[in-house]
């Protein structure tokens, strides 16, 4: 078996896996993008091949074409009938954070964001403005029990109509929101709020917003001082669960560090670790 202090210490391209069992030992320590990237390589040894330790290392793993990282143009909140939105995409896939971890869903990307975080993976601003009745002609062909209405910033759009049509359909749903803009949404959607830093702070959540919040979810990195705690946003007030999540920043020990690091604040604080597992599983 191959010593992870070894692989973190080592650079060389004379240092092979010669065995499936390696690769999924380096899977389950971290250093691999995903199933897909695991099986790949599992065949390949099979097939008599040795993969060199630089081969497999999750530096591999790169974010998606097209990703913000603080680049994006900070937008308004819009105020309309509804009667369309802006979309970036919609698709099904497993949700891979938070409370409903592993449930198979549809995502709704909404398009635009009102922030612009340095550290945001995901791809906003090529949305097409689509109407309701098509979004949810999308939702009923996919049809997944839960709907997550992410972004960008999906409160920056009115989505009123959209949620309250979706719990008429029988969908659970579940927005993602950074908790910067409030909307009097059907009161059985859920509400994710991930807080984000403004103005080098993380701000108190406005309490008719607080009293909506089902779950926080912080995201926390060794490195970053902005983000290296727990911020104070009003989770006092409130009974929503928090969960702790290491931020993703494509350093493969910078991600070793956060999550040591978020796993040692969930054992100080008694929260709760969310990993993102649709990267770990290779999917959107």
């Amino acid at each position: 078996m191959i010593a992870a202090k070894s692989i973190a210490a080592t650079r060389r391209r004379d240092i092979f896996c010669n065995s499936s069992k390696e690769i999924l030992n380096l899977f389950f320590l971290g250093f691999t993008p995903g199933f897909p990237w695991v099986f790949s390589l599992a065949k390949k040894i099979k097939n008599g091949k040795k993969i060199p330790i630089e081969k497999i290392s999750r530096r591999s793993a790169k974010p998606r074409i097209g990703a913000m990282f603080g680049k994006n143009k900070k937008l308004k909140p819009e105020n309309h009938s509804g009667e369309d939105l802006d979309v970036q995409e919609i698709f099904p896939t497993l949700q891979g954070e938070g409370p409903y971890v592993g449930k198979p869903a549809t995502f709704i990307r909404l398009g635009g964001c009102n922030l612009a975080c340095e550290f945001c993976d995901t791809e906003f601003e090529s949305y097409k403005r689509i109407s309701l009745k098509k979004i949810l002609d999308q939702a009923k062909k996919l049809n997944k029990k839960l709907v997550v209405i992410t972004g960008g910033e999906p409160m920056r759009q009115p989505i009123e109509r959209l949620c309250d049509e979706l719990v008429k359909l029988g969908f659970l749903v579940q927005i993602e929101t950074n908790g910067t803009i409030f909307r009097e949404l059907n009161p059985e959607v859920k509400i994710i709020c991930s807080p984000k830093i403004t103005k080098g702070k993380y701000h108190q959540i406005r309490p008719d917003l607080l009293a909506r919040i089902d779950a926080f979810k912080f995201i926390i990195s060794k490195s970053n001082k902005d983000y290296c705690e727990v911020g104070d946003v009003g989770q006092s007030k409130s009974k929503a669960q928090i969960y702790v999540q290491p931020m993703d920043e494509y350093n493969e020990a910078k991600n070793r560090a956060n999550l040591k690091h978020a796993v040692k604040l969930c054992g100080e604080l008694g929260y709760f670790l969310s990993l993102q597992t649709h990267k770990i599983l290779g999917i959107r």
